[in-house]
């Protein structure tokens, strides 16, 4: 999942996927890698974010 999506954020995205479907893994894919947007993407449901390099 993109953190950053046109019209929808991915963060967004994936609580709306984990509501109703807990045992979808979602591994999170950025290129803004700051410790900040890992400790989002672990909160909104990616237990593996990582840096698009």
């Amino acid at each position: 999942m993109d953190i950053r999506l046109p019209g929808m954020n991915g963060l967004d995205a994936t609580r709306e996927i984990t509501s109703f479907r807990k045992d979808l893994p979602i591994i999170a894919q950025t290129a803004y890698a700051t410790e900040h947007d890992q400790n989002e993407a672990y909160s909104a449901g990616c237990p593996l974010p990582t840096a698009n390099c």
